[in-house]
């Protein structure tokens, strides 16, 4: 059976890991340059489509 402390330290532990997720969500959302309305897949940005792939 799970102690009193070790369900506290996987409780802990998720409540972290969810955050941490959330986390990278919102720094994913924010750099993310599909966010810009003049963002274009075909100019010379990260979105360029590479023929050979």
């Amino acid at each position: 059976m799970f102690s009193r402390l070790d369900r506290r330290a996987a409780v802990l532990g998720l409540v972290g890991l969810l955050l941490l997720t959330a986390a990278f969500i919102a720094f994913i959302y924010v750099v993310s340059p599909l966010r810009k309305p003049t963002f274009q897949p075909n100019s010379a940005n990260a979105g360029t489509l590479i023929s050979g792939l």
